[in-house]
């Protein structure tokens, strides 16, 4: 059987979430939606194997004052973002915080929280993979611009030489 647990508001970092249920993991998003606290607003699910190993993972993000939030998808298969309304967020990426890191997603990947919830349902039911009911993309993240390396030590720049 494997074990999933979930990490979202600070009394967690030290005692997850265990979720024994669909149930458990919508009223896990529910707390972090009614808890509305900006520093948190990101949730993380791990699904863990017999073995130990980690075979999913979801990285759920919540926007409390719009009621909505996006899902990252890792596992068999790749990894894979929510896809919402083509206008999604009016901003470049949407960021949402994890203990104050930020963890940004395409633009587009927000949905209505009931979708959302609708998804966890599905993922726990469906034997964590990803819901059907939504439509999915492939991000590759933001790019960077690191500016000029041109004046740094060979050894800065690749780390191989």
């Amino acid at each position: 059987m494997s074990l999933i647990t979930a990490y979202s508001l600070p009394e967690h970092r030290d005692n997850p979430v265990v979720v024994g249920s669909a149930d458990d993991l919508v009223a896990a998003v529910s707390e972090l939606v009614d808890a509305d606290n900006e520093y948190c607003s990101y949730m993380s699910v791990f699904v863990t194997n017999p073995a130990g190993a980690h075979t999913s993972y979801l990285g759920i993000g919540v926007d409390a004052a719009r009621n909505c939030g996006s899902i990252l998808f890792q596992g068999e298969g790749g990894e894979y973002y929510t896809q919402g309304a083509d206008e999604g967020s009016s901003e470049e990426l949407v960021r949402y915080l994890d203990f104050g890191n930020e963890r940004v997603f395409p633009r587009n990947s927000q949905i209505d929280i009931n979708q959302l919830k609708q998804a966890l349902v599905d993922f726990y039911d469906g034997n964590f993979s990803r819901s059907s009911s939504l439509k999915w993309q492939v991000w590759s993240g933001p790019e960077i611009d690191v500016g000029d390396v041109s004046d740094l030590p060979p050894n800065l720049t690749d780390p191989w030489s």
